[in-house]
């Protein structure tokens, strides 16, 4: 059973696409259409232009022009903070947005989660 196909089963809804950083198409179960996989571009876009829009309200930290991760007092550029003689590296992430698309046939949810986004439509 694919990772798509286990989403689907246990989250109530009627379709789950999952898509990579680019947009590219990486699994789709359930009822979305024929042209999902060619959407799937859009929704990558979609959810990454709301996280801008979280930003720019004040809802969270305040987020970087690479990709939404935030500086901590004391740490280095690269995100990298000592402790002791050793350097650990710490990415803090918000939680992100989750887009709601509601029409009279449904609703689609479009989260980013990593580098994947994750769509659900519930119908």
């Amino acid at each position: 059973m694919s990772a798509v196909t286990d989403l689907l089963s246990k989250s109530g809804a009627s379709g789950v696409l999952c898509c990579d950083s680019n947009g590219l198409c990486l699994g789709v179960s359930g009822n979305f259409g024929n042209e999902s996989c060619e959407n799937s571009g859009r929704f990558t876009r979609l959810v990454r232009l709301a996280s801008q829009l979280q930003g720019a309200k004040g809802g969270g930290e305040s987020q970087a022009a690479d990709g939404g991760e935030s500086k901590q007092e004391g740490e280095s550029p690269a995100g990298e903070t000592e402790a002791g003689n050793k350097k650990t590296t710490s990415k803090k992430r918000s939680a992100g947005p989750i887009v709601t698309i509601e029409t009279d046939r449904g609703k689609i949810l479009v989260k980013e989660h990593d580098s994947l986004t994750v769509v659900m439509r519930m119908d």
